[in-house]
């Protein structure tokens, strides 16, 4: 496995990389992780909006290009090669595991963009194998969205736990295309685990919540509101004192805010959905069961013991 430490040697002459756009994302931080990189190597590398790829052809000489947006880059994989231009796509989302029925174009469009680059051989980087299907990860290059440029404070005293269980988690609360990535089921299945238990022992169990929060998302949690408060979107939402960061998806890449919350020092769980190279990036990363009959909390404090 590789870092994005590594892409100076493995892309030398990388000149542009293709980015979703200008949003708070994991996507855009590691574009500007990687483009800092090269800076750093005095390369010059341009982040450039997908839109408007195919226009800087005009603007510079371009010898290799990275697509980082996904289904969106779909146009500009064509152009650049169709060029000449070596093309490395990076794909960072399961787009296979995102696609469903409900939304039958975006399920289209995503097996046409997969059987493209099949069919093409085209040159691939993913974040983690768990972002394609199996017959393409055998021609993939894994290249973890992590570098040594990235810093996260060790924990500060901003919030007091004092006697209470605080559990931390950080993600968008989006309407979704296609199958949504939160496991909502299972973090209400926490938050009925954390009134049962704070109505039947001295000890306060809650959640805080960090990012953007859809309204009609944030009217599934009315009958929670005494766990869980929403916070809203925080840059250094990781500094926040708790005894757990959780992170519950449906499906995952990679999983960059869990990668980023294990940098603190704190225990941070992770369930089924998330890849095995998280697992091997810190020892403090843990995996835990959502979907058995074991209550969540009991998985999350055994996981506590082991961690301590």
């Amino acid at each position: 496995m590789f870092t994005l430490d590594d892409l100076p040697c493995l892309l030398p002459e990388l000149s542009m990389v293709s980015v979703h756009g200008e949003s708070r994302g994991g996507g855009e931080r590691v574009a500007q992780n990687i483009q800092e990189i090269y800076n750093s190597q005095s390369k010059i590398v341009k982040l450039v909006k997908y839109k408007e790829a195919r226009s800087w052809k005009t603007k510079f000489n371009i010898s290799t290009v990275f697509l980082t947006s996904g289904l969106r880059d779909y146009f500009n994989l064509l152009y650049f090669i169709l060029k000449g231009i070596r093309t490395v796509i990076y794909i960072q989302v399961p787009y296979h595991k995102v696609a469903s029925l409900k939304n039958p174009i975006h399920l289209i469009a995503t097996w046409i963009f997969l059987i493209t680059i099949f069919a093409l051989k085209i040159e691939l980087f993913v974040n983690s194998k768990n972002a394609v299907p199996k017959v393409l990860q055998k021609r993939s290059t894994v290249v973890l969205p992590i570098s040594q440029r990235i810093k996260v404070n060790r924990v500060k005293n901003k919030y007091t736990p004092s006697d209470n269980f605080v559990l931390v988690t950080a993600c968008r609360l989006n309407i979704e295309v296609g199958r949504g990535s939160r496991d909502l089921k299972s973090l209400i299945r926490l938050l009925e685990e954390c009134q049962a238990l704070s109505n039947n022992s001295s000890i306060k169990y809650s959640v805080l919540h960090f990012g953007d929060v859809h309204p009609s998302v944030a009217h599934k949690f009315v009958d929670y509101s005494d766990v869980i408060e929403f916070c809203g979107f925080q840059e250094d939402w990781y500094e926040t004192v708790c005894d757990v960061f959780f992170f519950f998806s449906n499906y995952e890449g990679f999983g960059l805010a869990a990668y980023e919350a294990s940098k603190t020092g704190t225990l941070t769980v992770i369930n089924e959905a998330f890849p095995e190279e998280l697992t091997l990036v810190a020892d403090n990363i843990k995996r835990i069961n959502t979907q058995g009959e074991t209550s969540i909390i009991k998985e999350i404090k055994n996981a506590h013991t082991l961690c301590h």
